[in-house]
């Protein structure tokens, strides 16, 4: 029998810190980032449009900041570096200590502490880790940062349509866009974007499909769906006639500044959006383009958690076999729906993207849950999801806590081996998200 510390068998310790050195210099790819050009993270830092203290104000850390008490104004004082340093330190400290027991600041404060090598906290240390934080912010940042010392190839980046920086991101273009078209202006935006009269639902689609095929083309190597940002995601297979009733009373409409039931899209013009959806989804699996959809929490504070439920996707999924359907964020707080569902479809993939640094707990339990129920072949375990450098970074460091602690009770529990464990923390950390996403073939067997 194994001796034990603290509750602890010294076997798990060992196998913690071997798995934990494996993946220190286990090659990743990144599955999901809002993360900033490289260009325009040095330049903001160049100009004093941010600083340290600016970074707690963007999402994850901003909302945490918000549920423990903070108000916007609050969360804007802190983020405008034309204030006084040390008031907005303090302001940040105020809210920082009802908060900082979460995944999401610990994650942070681990993050600013191993690349500035200070407590962020502390306001001495703050402005001599501000002042380290503005030397390193040069060309080369992302490359000595998140490739050299965090072992990142490369990173899938879910933001606008540019194909920049190709030595470090590829694209995953969004849908709402096209989708959530509300108003007579944003179908004449969409004719001049795309240099085509938009008369009727047909030539609607025919320029949405002609828009994907162009990104596509461009290097494109997903779609992403986060509607949850906009409605309640659930789809549902629109006929072609409900959809032309539905353009008819969008090309009613002036302007879509406004929110009914919580909606930001008109609830009236749904059956065109699921409907342009499905001609999305329908060109995504001709050319075999995976589609990313948000599931689980939504980030910020107010909208409906049941918008999440990822069973609100269980018709597209039957409706579009071919599809590859990739459910980020392991659907929080939905796990087990998402990973039933990636057992009983073929066409359904498990994306551990925001689940390791929005709650440590639930993602060492649901690794094995998964590793339980659903092949090795359809993981995919990291992706930063975040518009910051050093929230990657941090991400990363508890994503490799997470998971050596979760194998390391596999192999004390389930029997399995060191190996054995070092070879399904390489599939989804490497080889699955390589084959389904960043070296994607035409047509996978």
């Amino acid at each position: 029998m194994c001796c034990s510390e603290g509750g602890v068998s010294m076997s798990i310790k060992s196998n913690i810190a071997e798995l934990q050195a494996f993946l220190a210099d286990q090659p990743t790819y990144s599955t999901h980032e809002h993360l900033r050009y490289e260009s325009d993270a040095v330049k903001s830092v160049e100009c004093d449009q941010e600083d340290i203290l600016w970074l707690y104000t963007l999402h994850y850390t901003k909302s945490d900041l918000i549920s423990s008490g903070a108000t916007k104004a609050d969360v804007a004082f802190i983020g405008n570096p034309q204030h006084s340093f040390v008031d907005r330190h303090h302001r940040l400290s105020k809210f920082a200590a009802r908060s900082q027991n979460t995944t999401q600041m610990t994650a942070l404060h681990a993050a600013l502490r191993a690349l500035y090598g200070g407590d962020i906290f502390d306001l001495n240390q703050a402005t001599e880790m501000e002042k380290r934080r503005k030397k390193i912010h040069r060309v080369g940042l992302y490359h000595e940062i998140l490739q050299e010392k965090g072992k990142l190839l490369l990173l899938c980046r879910d933001w606008g349509d540019e194909f920049r920086e190709q030595q470090y991101f590829r694209t995953a273009v969004r849908m709402e866009e096209w989708m959530g078209i509300s108003s007579l202006c944003d179908l004449q935006k969409l004719e001049s974007e795309s240099d085509r009269s938009i008369l009727n639902l047909a030539d609607l689609t025919s320029v949405v499909r002609e828009q994907a095929e162009r990104l596509i083309a461009k290097g494109a190597i997903a779609f992403k769906n986060a509607m949850i940002y906009q409605r309640n995601p659930a789809w549902v297979r629109r006929s072609t006639f409900d959809a032309e009733n539905a353009f008819s009373i969008l090309t009613k409409y002036l302007h879509a500044d406004w929110v009914s039931n919580g909606s930001a899209w008109r609830p009236e013009l749904q059956p065109l959006q699921d409907y342009l959806y499905g001609e999305i989804c329908s060109l995504a699996a001709e050319r075999n383009v995976p589609m990313q959809i948000h599931t689980g929490l939504p980030e910020g504070n107010c909208l409906p958690l049941d918008w999440g439920d990822p069973t609100h996707f269980l018709e597209l999924i039957r409706c579009f076999p071919k599809l590859e359907i990739h459910l980020m964020h392991l659907g929080h707080p939905y796990e087990p729906y998402a990973i039933a569902m990636a057992k009983m479809y073929r066409n359904v993939q498990l994306d551990c993207s925001w689940i390791h640094q929005l709650n440590a707990h639930a993602a060492r339990f649901y690794v094995n849950w998964m590793l339980d129920e659903v092949p090795i072949w359809k993981i995919l375990g990291f992706g930063g999801d975040y518009i910051h450098m050093e929230g990657v970074y941090g991400h990363l460091m508890q994503t490799r806590v997470n998971l050596s602690v979760a194998l390391a009770e596999r192999i004390e529990t389930a029997g399995s081996t060191i190996s054995e464990a070092k070879g399904l923390l390489t599939a989804m950390l490497y080889n699955n998200p390589r084959r389904l996403l960043f070296e994607r073939k035409a047509a996978d067997a």
